[in-house]
């Protein structure tokens, strides 16, 4: 068994904190939930024990003391789930049993648990209801085998992915490269070039391809240096991923970093 302490990036001022323990064939993550109307990203490091890489919303997350009500609204639990082909979120809040039998995660405007999927390696934002108390929520699956190579979404030019590293490890940021296939950099670091933003302390943290230029460095520089970052990706923390403007349609192909 193998123990993690780390922090789940959030969408509010607050940090995430997450107990990570993983065997061969299962695990989970232990995840404090952030304050009411607050947010937190969480990453799915994990896969169904069937094998898919993919794990049912409804039962995505466990969540100590749920918050939700008969008629979806504002003050429920929510889900967000990012759509890079609509570059917009799906939602869904959790609904208990009133008028209509539902109790569960149900899309937004409908009334009936949903059985949509999020796959491994990817992120979703959890948002605390309206006067909802911090409490634990767990996510759990499968481990993906490290000998697994997934891949992810097609990267388009001028395109958002909300990506995670589908096992509940850290990752440097430098040489993230070799995953991509075809890094789009510059020379000075603008918006042209592909990014890494990580939601930490109330704000982004921004990553740059940077090309070498008049500074030597080529690689992933932190916005306003020119040096390769130091920085990494934490165990449980998701991250947004945007192609380059004029870069070619590419796979992020991840492979397991033995620590």
């Amino acid at each position: 068994m193998k123990k993690l302490m780390c922090a789940v990036a959030a969408l509010s001022a607050g940090i995430c904190m997450a107990d990570i323990t993983s065997a061969n064939i299962v695990g989970y993550q232990t995840i404090q939930s952030p304050a009411s109307q607050e947010f937190c990203a969480i990453a799915v490091q994990f896969e169904a024990v069937d094998g898919k890489q993919e794990l049912p919303i409804a039962s995505l997350i466990n969540v100590a003391d749920p918050k939700g009500y008969a008629v979806i609204n504002g003050q429920a639990d929510q889900i967000w789930v990012w759509k890079s082909a609509d570059a917009n979120w799906e939602k869904y809040f959790y609904r208990k049993q009133g008028s209509n039998p539902a109790t569960g995660w149900c899309k937004q405007k409908t009334t009936t648990v949903t059985t949509d999927t999020i796959k491994n390696g990817e992120t979703f934002f959890f948002q605390r209801a309206k006067g909802g108390s911090v409490c634990d929520i767990t996510l759990s699956g499968g481990v993906t085998k490290f000998t697994a190579t997934p891949k992810y979404a097609n990267l388009v030019a001028e395109q958002y992915c909300f990506l995670a590293y589908p096992w509940p490890v850290s990752l440097p940021i430098a040489g993230f490269e070799k995953y991509q296939g075809n890094p789009k950099g510059y020379a000075v670091i603008n918006g042209q070039a592909d990014q890494i933003w990580l939601w930490r302390n109330g704000d982004w943290v921004k990553y740059f391809y940077r090309k070498q230029g008049s500074n030597p460095a080529t690689g992933w520089c932190k916005a306003k240096e020119t040096s390769v970052t130091t920085d990494t990706i934490g165990a449980g923390e998701g991250f947004f991923f945007y192609r380059g403007k004029g870069g070619v349609t590419d796979e992020i192909n991840f492979t397991y970093e033995s620590k």
